[in-house]
């Protein structure tokens, strides 16, 4: 949001005193993703669709895969800690994620990549130890900063085996090393990478 808060200010998009700061935009921006969360979690709730609907495809698996090797999961997002954790509680992934809290010795606002660097520092995480799995740029650029196997999940969110390519797009430009529409049609090649 900081980013968005700079671009408006330097192409003059809106009057200099009614710029929202990055903080109103991420209040805008949460709130605006809570109505759509709240709509999927009332579908489900309703019986019009099944969580699954809102999990990517072969996900469950891919953590379970995790969880029998012993590897430490953490769940890191730019939303708000407490809707994270709720939406990974209602989709039944929750627990396969260690406590970002036991990970974390970060005062201040937490973002993405003192995530990332608080991570490196306390498990003293050498070059391609880490693993960062996201659909967006940015944690594919900070896993890149920081030389970390980078996995980016460029899923069409409606046609579940079909590729998004505006992700792709964005994903490569981030310089994922790998790219996958989901995990079901590559498990086994991601075995094979990790382990």
């Amino acid at each position: 949001m900081k980013v968005l808060e700079k671009l408006v200010r330097r192409y003059g998009l809106i009057p200099e005193k009614e710029i929202p700061s990055y903080q109103e935009y991420k209040k805008i921006y949460t709130s605006r993703l809570k109505e759509i969360v709240k709509k999927r979690m009332n579908e489900v709730n309703t019986g019009r669709k099944k969580k699954k609907e809102f999990l990517v495809k072969g996900v469950v698996e891919f953590l379970e895969l995790l969880k029998e090797n012993n590897i430490k999961v953490f769940l890191a997002s730019g939303t708000d800690r407490s809707d994270v954790v709720e939406e990974a509680g209602f989709l039944g992934v929750y627990d396969y994620f260690e406590p970002l809290e036991n990970a974390m010795n970060v005062k201040g606002e937490v973002t993405k990549k003192k995530i990332v660097e608080e991570l490196v520092k306390r498990f003293d995480l050498s070059d391609g130890e880490l693993l960062i799995v996201g659909d967006g740029p940015v944690e594919i650029m900070i896993g890149w900063k920081y030389k970390a196997l980078t996995l980016g999940v460029a899923c069409d969110e409606y046609e579940e085996d079909r590729w998004d390519f505006r992700k792709v797009e964005r994903l490569s430009r981030a310089k994922a090393d790998i790219l996958i529409p989901n995990f079901s049609l590559c498990l086994e090649d991601l075995k094979s990478l990790i382990f």
